[in-house]
């Protein structure tokens, strides 16, 4: 296979970690579907058969990777195996300020702006969730709401509607859909949640009156729902 070659199959599986994290970061948002339109029942198709494909995921130990062979070393190997190898060079960044060897990390970054992906956290975000290993982005909200962490909740919806804005790798129905079920999602679990969609800046947000986000769930979903409904008609 000829350098050019290498490098198309290198921004094709690039591209497909971009449109696979995006499902397994936003899926979680999608568990409960009540009220909603067609887009985010597909959207939440998409998000089962990736995380049936990540069950098929190698385990393994993590082989050595040689500098000049990195392009090979990110076309071949698992994402488990990619992940290691980028929390080993980011621990070396952290001890290292200076000449830190860090090949893997700048490969990724340069092949990802090479397609104007310039969310490299999203991009990282994305091979540890293949991986397994990024436990905020992708605990459940449900949990979150449960234990009363409505700081870390509030924290996660903003970035991830932050996030969202830049995926690449989606269509806009898509987004459209994970935005209308995030906004769900902080209406049902808050009294009050103002976000500035203009700014992407997370005004301010009021913790439930009951116990674990359960003070009156029935109304609230059904408001919801009702809610959710009329922004489906209002946003073209």
């Amino acid at each position: 296979m000829d350098s050019h070659d290498k490098t198309a199959e290198c921004v094709a599986r690039l591209k497909k970690l971009s449109r696979d994290g995006f499902y397994l970061r936003y899926g979680d948002y999608l568990v409960d579907l009540e009220g909603s339109g067609e887009n985010a029942w597909r959207v939440r198709k998409e998000a089962n058969a990736v995380a049936r494909e990540l069950q098929g995921q190698p385990v393994g130990e993590t082989p050595e990777m040689d500098v000049s062979t990195v392009e090979d070393f990110f076309l071949n190997q698992p994402w488990t195996v990619i992940g290691d190898v980028l929390c080993r060079e980011e621990e070396e960044e952290k001890e290292k300020t200076y000449n830190a060897l860090t090949p893997l990390s700048d490969f990724i970054r340069e092949l990802a702006w090479r397609v104007n992906i310039y969310d490299i956290l999203g991009i990282r975000i994305a091979i540890s969730l293949y991986a397994g290993k990024y436990d905020f982005a992708h605990r459940p909200v449900r949990e979150m709401a449960r234990d009363g962490r409505f700081h870390r909740l509030a924290s996660k919806l903003d970035d991830d509607l932050r996030a969202l804005v830049t995926q690449k790798c989606i269509s806009e129905k898509d987004r459209e859909a994970v935005r209308l079920a995030i906004m769900r999602t902080a209406r049902l679990y808050f009294r009050e949640f103002h976000y500035d969609e203009d700014s992407y800046e997370l005004i301010s947000w009021t913790r439930p009156r009951g116990k674990n986000g359960t003070f009156n769930r029935q109304r609230e979903m059904k408001d919801v729902s009702t809610q959710t409904s009329n922004d489906t008609g209002s946003r073209v």
